[in-house]
C-alpha cells in the first residue's frame, strides 16, 4: 500500500469534525462509492479511523449518538464500522488505525459497555477479534492499541463484577 503523506490542516470545529466522519462513513457504506480496490478501501477505512479520533479530540459527545447505526437499513454505527474494519481488512495499516481508533474512544464509559455488553452484531465478537489481532502481529503498534482497549475494557469489566 503506498504511503503518501499526507498535509493537512487542524480542524477543531466539532460540526466540521462531524461531518468529515459522516463523509468517510459515506465512503464505506455508499454501494455507488464502494472501490473494487483493495488499497482505496483500506485508505478510506484509515482515513475514516482517524477523523474519528480527530473528532473524539475536539467533542466530548457520545460517538454511539453523534454517529449511531441504522438497523433498519443495515448501517453499522460508526463503532461497528471500525470493529468491521478490524475484522475484515488484511491490512496491517487499517488494523492500526481501527485499534487506535478504539482505543482511544474506549475511555468513554458508554463505549466500553458496548464493547463488553453488547448482545449481537459486530460489537458481540469485538473482544475475540482484538484477542486473535493481538497474537497474530509483532506491529508494536497495534500491539500498544489493543492492550490499551484491554486495559481500558478490564476497568469496565472489575466494576461490572463489583456490582454483582
Amino acid at each position: 500500500m503506498p504511503s503518501a503523506t499526507v498535509q493537512r490542516n487542524i480542524i477543531t470545529n466539532p460540526e466540521q469534525l462531524r461531518k468529515n466522519v459522516r463523509r468517510c462513513m459515506r465512503k464505506l457504506l455508499d454501494k455507488n462509492l464502494v472501490s473494487s480496490d483493495p488499497n482505496v478501501n483500506a485508505e478510506r477505512q484509515i482515513e475514516f479511523a482517524w477523523s474519528l479520533v480527530d473528532w473524539r479530540t475536539f467533542d466530548p459527545s457520545s460517538p454511539l449518538k453523534t454517529f449511531p447505526g441504522d438497523a433498519a437499513n443495515k448501517e453499522p454505527s460508526a463503532l461497528e464500522l471500525l470493529i468491521l474494519a478490524l475484522k475484515n481488512s488484511p491490512s496491517a495499516e487499517v488494523h492500526y488505525a481501527s485499534s487506535s481508533a478504539i482505543a482511544y474512544l474506549a475511555v468513554r464509559q458508554d463505549i466500553r459497555l458496548a464493547l463488553v455488553e453488547t448482545p449481537s452484531g459486530p460489537l458481540m465478537e469485538s473482544l475475540d477479534l482484538l484477542i486473535r489481532r493481538l497474537e497474530a502481529t509483532e506491529h508494536s503498534g497495534l500491539r500498544y492499541a489493543i492492550c490499551a482497549i484491554a486495559t481500558e475494557l478490564f476497568v469496565t469489566l472489575t466494576s461490572l463484577s463489583v456490582m454483582l
